[in-house]
């Protein structure tokens, strides 16, 4: 039994390549385990080539991705839990996963995600519009013919014929992929450029983009990017990992639990629109201030407690 981590002593870009090394290893042998299971209920066409997996029209073609897709998400939870007992053991003290997150900050959590709809909605809306020169339009091209593939791909995973399914879209979108996705981009990555930059402001930025990048949605980079920038410093301020994830899992189902209602008639596209129109210019301002407004209000409350919290010790 090793009494101490191999690697906690290694330079942080070491780290990160054996970091990057579990993450690929994990995710490979998951999906494989998780085809091998897979036969005894769905068979081997999806292997031999005898089910075409690109026809979402097939149930049962959606039903086995989003197996496979838990299957890979559970590599990545793998992957976490090895480099931490390589480089740290002390999971709950890494990830900051010990303490629970206050309900006042969850409430402010919940309200900025409120207010944050005209200002997102118009980010996205702009960015859109993003047009390449002549000379890359082939680029342009293939990054929309790619986002076209993934929208369709997300759509028939969102879609829902019952409350069940609905039930099981929230925790597989909306929990799951809330828990693994800032298990990684902030319990790891981010906490290993902060050790390497010794900057927090930096390490946040480049786990945020890093998060949008691996998205691979250019044409949702933006509200991506800053969706992960929040979540970073709500990590930084809060020192709680549960945080930014009730933030990315309200985020989810959101639009999980929208797009089923919005299928079924029940709500429109309204909410999608709002901040959009050129007239809703002054929304957008109101949605811009009262989102800055409320994280400065967040920052100030977390650093009042925290200052507390040392001041008792």
């Amino acid at each position: 039994m090793l009494k101490q981590p191999v690697f906690e002593a290694y330079h942080p870009s070491l780290k990160l390549l054996l970091f990057i090394f579990f993450l690929f290893t994990c995710l490979l042998f998951s999906y494989l385990i998780g085809m091998l299971i897979a036969i005894p209920f769905y068979g081997t066409s999806f292997i031999t080539g005898g089910k075409n997996l690109s026809d979402l029209s097939d149930p049962s073609v959606v039903s086995l991705l989003k197996f496979l897709q838990i299957c890979s998400q559970t590599g990545l939870v793998v992957a976490v839990l090895l480099f931490v007992f390589f480089v740290n053991r002390n999971i709950g003290n890494y990830l900051n996963i010990n303490k629970f997150p206050r309900i006042f900050s969850v409430l402010l959590i919940i309200l900025i995600l409120l207010v944050s709809v005209p200002l997102i909605n118009k980010l996205s809306e702009l960015n859109s519009q993003i047009k390449f020169g002549s000379h890359w339009k082939n680029i342009e091209i293939f990054l929309k013919s790619y986002e076209e593939k993934n929208n369709i791909i997300l759509e028939a995973f969102l879609k829902a014929d019952s409350f069940k399914v609905l039930l099981f879209n929230i925790f597989m979108i909306g929990l799951f992929t809330a828990v693994i996705e800032e298990f990684v981009f902030r319990g790891v990555i981010l906490k290993i450029f902060h050790d390497w930059t010794k900057n927090k402001h930096l390490a946040v930025i480049i786990s945020a983009f890093i998060f949008a990048s691996l998205h691979l949605q250019f044409y949702k980079i933006i509200p991506m990017f800053l969706l992960g920038t929040l979540l970073g410093y709500i990590y930084v301020w809060t020192k709680c990992l549960w945080m930014p994830i009730f933030l990315h899992f309200i985020n989810n189902t959101i639009s999980v639990v929208y797009s089923y209602y919005h299928r079924k008639g029940i709500i429109g596209d309204a909410i999608e629109k709002i901040g959009v129109n050129q007239q809703d210019n002054l929304l957008v301002l109101i949605s811009l201030i009262s989102v800055a407004a409320l994280i400065f209000v967040f920052y100030f409350n977390e650093r009042r407690k925290n200052t507390l919290a040392q001041s008792q010790v």
